[in-house]
């Protein structure tokens, strides 16, 4: 597995575990000294691995910067990792991965082993933390599992804060509207390169992968224009990220190997 990344902040030997993202975007929303409303913008990709960012020249579409590297410029790129504490703990696929960063903590804690299993009610995500203490918050997707399954909880007690639709275009919209709206905080899951890896196969020099990560790129692109055309944005400090929640080899992602547990993590903040 081949990272020539030169933005990258750290190498395959020291990833970070997937919960500690959940504390930076905690840390911005309660703990933010910035005197402006802090505001939270989260793209995941799901899927997507790592060593994409280097299989588009400079995160580059028809010679323009998108999705990553603008979210990367002046910011952080970092290395993550899936699967668990240690290897084998849990296996890298997309409900255990999401939930290690929503809440913090991995299975052991939420309890999301498999992708159909429902969340310990005493773990909570960081949206519906966020719409507990005032802070309006939603979750765009279209994987009905997050409310089926994984997240029923949550969905029983504030169904308000999930914006399920049919494809990933839907998602884009509702993440839109979302921050046209006035949401303080809009997380929202992009399923082009996991269809694209399953169906396909989970690789940078395969086209039809490759083509799925440009198409997240572009919605990433119009999810962060969005955000400054905002009338109040010079008020507010956004947080803006772009991650992974595992990666993918062949055309699946349940080994524990490098290019299915090394994801990644980029914010425009310096972390």
């Amino acid at each position: 597995m081949s990272l020539g990344e030169p933005y990258l902040k750290n190498n395959l030997d020291t990833r970070v575990e997937l919960p500690e993202f959940y504390d930076v975007m905690y840390s911005h929303m309660y703990e933010n000294a910035s005197g402006k409303t802090p505001m939270l913008l989260f793209i995941g990709y799901d899927g997507c691995r790592a060593d994409m960012l280097t299989a588009v020249a400079d995160n580059t579409i028809h010679g323009m910067k998108t999705g990553v590297a603008r979210v990367r410029m002046g910011g952080t790129l970092l290395l993550g990792k899936a699967g668990g504490k240690n290897k084998g703990d849990q296996p890298p696929v997309t409900a255990p991965g999401w939930t290690a960063i929503f809440t913090g903590t991995w299975s052991d804690v939420n309890k999301v082993y498999k992708n159909k299993d429902a969340k310990s009610p005493d773990v909570n995500t960081l949206f519906y933390k966020l719409n507990e203490s005032g802070i309006a918050a939603t979750f765009a997707y279209s994987w009905a599992n997050y409310h089926n399954h994984i997240y029923t909880d949550e969905y029983a007690a504030k169904p308000y804060m999930f914006c399920f639709g049919n494809d990933d275009d839907a998602t884009v919209n509702s993440m839109l509207t979302a921050i046209s709206g006035g949401m303080r905080a809009v997380f929202g899951i992009l399923e082009y390169t996991d269809k694209a890896g399953h169906m396909n196969g989970f690789n940078p020099k395969n086209a039809n992968y490759k083509k799925a990560f440009q198409k997240a790129e572009l919605a990433a692109d119009k999810l962060i224009n969005a955000v400054f055309a905002r009338p109040t944005y010079e008020e507010e400090d956004w947080m803006i990220i772009i991650a992974s929640d595992h990666g993918g080899y062949f055309n699946g992602h349940e080994s524990h190997n490098l290019p299915t547990t090394t994801t990644f993590f980029a914010v425009n903040k310096k972390i």
